[in-house]
């Protein structure tokens, strides 16, 4: 499964000297009524101690990703 990468420029140029990558896995379960589904943008936002670097695409090119009674998983690198 691939990976997707946060931007953490936003706290390079705040100026943090060090930045030290957490791996997160994201699943997102999606009902199963009718019209649980979607194909809107879906973005999440990671925060933890250290505060939070923007949001990032929940997307599986050429897949879609939340249809009804899904369970899709992402892997996200973060401060």
């Amino acid at each position: 499964m691939p990976r997707q990468r946060l931007s953490a420029d936003m706290c390079l140029e705040a100026g943090v000297a060090s930045v030290v990558l957490t791996e997160y896995k994201v699943k997102v379960y999606t009902g199963n009524r009718d019209d649980a589904g979607t194909d809107a943008d879906v973005y999440i936002t990671l925060y933890g101690d250290s505060g939070h670097c923007g949001e990032t695409s929940l997307d599986l090119s050429w897949h879609d990703d939340f249809e009804a009674g899904s369970c899709v998983s992402f892997h996200l690198l973060n401060i």
